[in-house]
């Protein structure tokens, strides 16, 4: 896949990360889980919302590989997040 010029990343399986920019209120995504998670199955998912447009807004998230919130920000605070 990556060729002769980078053996190494041949053994490696990176992880998936799918980063949604977005400005929704906070009927969207709401729950502790993806409502279709199999859609997403394998990938986390990182929703970052705009901080200034809504007053109830959806909170920015990042979600594991089987689509369950592991990090949700409080306020408008940056949210940090090691993925595996």
């Amino acid at each position: 896949m990556f060729g002769e010029h980078a053996p190494h990343l041949k053994a490696r399986t990176l992880p998936k990360l799918l980063c949604l920019p977005a400005d929704m209120g906070s009927y969207w995504f709401d729950g502790d889980a993806l409502a279709f998670p199999h859609r997403y199955a394998g990938i986390h998912v990182a929703l970052c919302n705009h901080t200034k447009t809504h007053n109830v807004r959806c909170k920015s998230f990042v979600t594991d590989t089987h689509g369950k919130k592991v990090h949700v920000q409080v306020n408008s605070e940056p949210i940090y997040v090691t993925v595996p």
